[in-house]
């Protein structure tokens, strides 16, 4: 299991993992550098990054994860 950020709830880390997986499957075979700013969008519309701090922790998890 993934380390959460200390200001994260548990719901908002189900609904991280969630948008993870679907990230990992819509972008599958892309590399990190043309799949981050569509993330980063998608983060935005989902409204999930109400704290700035949340959106970094996803973003580089993500990228030191991130296979192409």
């Amino acid at each position: 299991m993934i380390e959460k950020p200390p200001a994260l709830a548990d719901h908002s880390l189900d609904l991280l993992l969630k948008f993870e997986g679907v990230v990992r499957e819509v972008f599958h075979g892309e590399t990190w550098r043309d799949v981050e700013p569509f993330i980063a969008r998608a983060f935005a519309l989902l409204e999930l990054d109400h704290e700035v701090g949340v959106w970094h922790w996803t973003r580089d998890y993500l990228q030191a994860t991130w296979r192409s």
